[in-house]
């Protein structure tokens, strides 16, 4: 048996330059394909920044006290976030009600603190009345 081999002699442009194309062809898609993915994450994603971002500026408005406690945010709707809403808004509600309580509270402590001081007051009077009977009665028997 002879072994024969037969050899063709091509130009290598020839064959490296269809590889080449394709090449060049898949990078341009596999780029394309990557930015579209990016866009629409992008826009599925930023109507949720927006509403996380909203949220974010109403609690940090009332952490540094200018917030106002009547202020709710209204969900815009009823996912997570949505749900995130509420129990905030619920936050303030008993935020709200604590400071309503204190302020009653503090009025009748300040009411009291009066009476008792009104009282005080009174009783020193009655005291030193007192005193005054007690030093006029010693005064003739020492006499």
């Amino acid at each position: 048996m002879l072994n024969w081999k037969l050899g063709f002699l091509v130009p290598e442009q020839l064959i490296a330059q269809p590889v080449e194309e394709a090449f060049r062809f898949s990078i341009a898609i596999v780029i394309a394909i990557i930015l579209m993915i990016a866009i629409v994450v992008w826009l599925t994603v930023l109507p949720f920044v927006k509403r996380i971002t909203r949220l974010q500026n109403a609690m940090k408005n009332i952490a540094e006290g200018d917030g106002d406690l009547t202020q709710r945010i209204a969900p815009l709707k009823n996912d997570e976030i949505g749900k995130l809403v509420d129990e905030f808004n619920s936050f303030i509600d008993s935020i709200q009600q604590l400071v309503r309580q204190t302020v009653i509270i503090t009025k009748d402590v300040s009411t009291s603190s009066k009476t008792a001081e009104n009282i005080a007051s009174e009783t020193a009077n009655i005291v030193e009345a007192q005193k005054q009977k007690l030093t006029l009665l010693q005064l003739p028997q020492q006499s």
